[in-house]
C-alpha cells in the first residue's frame, strides 16, 4: 500500500512554489509514494467571495486518510486561511505534519536560517570590504523570516561596534517596485552614500540597482548591493548581485524524508534549520 502524502500550499505558481512542488514529485515518484497537492492559484481580488473560495482547498482531502502533511503556511496569506488550516490539523489530523519555511508550535519545522544569512553577509561586507556604513533594507516584518533577517544584521554590526541607527533601515516590502523610495531614503542629499546596502530579498536588490543606475551611481565602486533567494535575475544582472542562495529543493527533500519517517514511528528532531551560502 502506498504512503499517502498531503501537501498545502498557496499562489502555486510563483517560483518558491513550484521549486517545492516540483521537487516533492520528483522524490515521491522515485520512493514510491502517492502526492495529493492542494494549491491555489491566487491573483489578488478584493472579492471576499472570490478569497472565501479558496479556502475549500482546506476541505477537499478527507484528513484521516493521509500519512502525512506538509504545510507552506506563509503562501497561504489569504483572511486568516494559514490560522484556518492549523486548527483544521489540529480538530483531524492524525498523521505527522511537517511545516516549511514558518515556525510552528505544533509541529515539525523545516526551517531557513535567515539569521546566520543576514549576519554572515553583513560579516562578510565588515571583514572582507572593510566596510561600516551598511544599511539595510527588510521585508514585511510581520513576518517571522523578515523579523530574523533583521536580527542577523543588527547582531553582525554590534559585534563590529558598528551603531545601527534608524535611518540605516528602509522597512520594504519585499517587491520591485520600490528601488526610487529606497535610494531616496538612503542618500538624502546626494552628498554622502551608504557604502553598501544589504536588501532581505533579490526583488528589491535588484529594483535598488536600476535605480543607482539611472543616477549614474556605480555598482560596486560607490555602493556594493545584496540581496537573497538567489533568483536567475540576480545572476544575470551585470553585475551579478552578491546574493544569498537559498536551498529550497533540500527543504522539500528533508520535509518529505521528515514525514515519512514520524508515519513510520521514527522519531526526528523538531526543529531543522537549513543553511544557505552567499553566491
Amino acid at each position: 500500500d502506498h504512503m499517502k502524502i498531503g501537501v498545502f500550499l498557496g499562489d502555486i505558481y510563483q517560483k518558491y512554489q513550484s521549486i517545492i512542488t516540483k521537487t516533492l514529485e520528483k522524490y515521491a515518484a522515485e520512493w514510491g509514494i502517492t502526492l495529493y497537492v492542494f494549491g491555489t492559484f491566487a491573483t489578488p481580488a478584493n472579492n471576499v467571495l472570490y478569497e472565501e473560495g479558496k479556502k475549500s482547498i482546506l476541505y477537499l482531502p478527507d484528513l484521516k486518510e493521509l500519512d502525512g502533511i506538509i504545510t507552506a503556511g506563509d503562501t497561504l496569506g489569504h483572511l486568516g486561511m494559514e490560522q484556518e488550516l492549523y486548527e483544521l490539523l489540529k480538530a483531524e489530523a492524525e498523521c505527522p505534519v511537517v511545516s516549511l519555511r514558518t515556525k510552528t508550535a505544533d509541529y515539525h519545522n523545516v526551517l531557513l536560517d535567515n539569521e546566520g544569512a543576514m549576519y554572515a553577509m553583513t560579516k562578510h561586507f565588515i571583514e572582507k570590504h572593510n566596510a561600516r556604513k551598511i544599511c539595510f533594507v527588510t521585508g514585511i516584518m510581520d513576518m517571522v523570516d523578515d523579523r530574523e533577517r533583521l536580527k542577523g544584521y543588527k547582531k553582525a554590526m554590534e559585534e563590529a561596534g558598528i551603531p545601527v541607527t534608524e535611518d540605516m533601515i528602509y522597512y520594504g516590502d519585499y517587491w520591485r517596485r520600490q528601488g526610487e523610495k529606497i535610494v531616496n531614503y538612503f542618500i538624502k542629499d546626494n552628498t554622502e552614500y551608504p557604502e553598501v546596502i544589504i536588501c532581505s530579498n533579490d526583488y528589491m536588490a535588484v529594483s535598488v540597482l536600476d535605480e543607482l543606475k539611472v543616477r549614474g551611481i556605480r555598482i560596486p565602486e560607490d555602493i556594493c548591493i545584496s540581496g537573497m533567494d538567489n533568483l536567475d535575475v540576480a545572476k544575470m544582472y551585470d553585475p551579478p548581485i552578491t546574493s544569498i542562495s537559498v536551498p529550497f529543493e533540500k527543504m522539500a527533500k528533508k520535509a518529505l524524508e521528515d514525514v515519512v519517517a514520524m508515519a513510520r514511528g521514527e522519531v526526528v528532531d523538531k526543529d531543522i534549520c537549513m543553511p544557505t551560502d552567499i553566491s
